[in-house]
This record gives C-alpha cells, structure tokens and sequence, in this order.
C-alpha cells in the first residue's frame, strides 16, 4: 500500500469503528491535528504512531505496518510460504527502525510456531 493510499485505509478503519478524529485521538494519544494531517495526506505516521493507532482502530500492528510500507508483504501461496519484499527503512528513526525489526522477529517467531497466533 504505501505512503499514497495508507491514508484512506486509516480513514476507513476509523469510520468502520464509528470514531471521529477526537475520539480516535483521545484513544490513541495522538493529536487530532496529526491525524487531520494524516487522512489529509500531508503527514505520514512512524511506526510508533502505528502502534498507538492500531488497538483503538481495532486492527493488528503488523497490518498496519504493512499497509505503511514498513514490514515485507506477506505472500499466501497454497503452500503457506512467505515472500518477502526488500523494504527501505532509511528515513526511519532509530526507534522506528527497532520497532520495525522487533515485528519482524515477531512474524518470523510467528510463521515458524515459536510464538501463539492470538
């Protein structure tokens, strides 16, 4: 998805769960004038701010990191293998960056039955 259409798929989230800006905000410790900027398209979220975003929006972290562009796609083949895409991550903070690896380790641990899936 990416910086062009992450926008709308928040957007989408917050409607489905009936939730205004303010009220996102006030779930998510995110100012409503960031997220006014967000949907607008005139910021884009780090994966911090995914994160707080994610439990009130109702949706999974890996998701909305996916949907951002900061973790690989996951593939579903018949086979149940992943593909993995190179992601660039150059323009992440430090925190954002460990963020990023620390959910990637989690799918790994995931996809290989290290890790319960609820």
């Amino acid at each position: 998805m990416g910086k062009k259409t992450l926008r709308f798929f928040l957007k989408k989230q917050r409607e489905k769960k009936g939730l205004s800006i303010r009220a996102l905000a006030k779930y998510s410790d995110v100012s409503d004038s960031f997220l006014s900027q967000i949907e607008l398209g005139k910021r884009f979220p780090s994966a911090k701010v995914l994160r707080k975003l994610a439990r009130p929006l109702g949706v999974k972290e890996e998701i909305l990191m996916r949907e951002a562009g900061y973790l690989p796609e996951m593939v579903r083949e018949e086979s149940a293998k992943y593909g993995v895409e190179c992601v660039d991550v150059s323009k992440l903070s430090e925190e954002d960056k460990r963020l990023v690896r620390d959910m990637i380790v989690r799918l790994e641990e995931k996809r290989e039955g290290k890790v319960s899936s609820g």
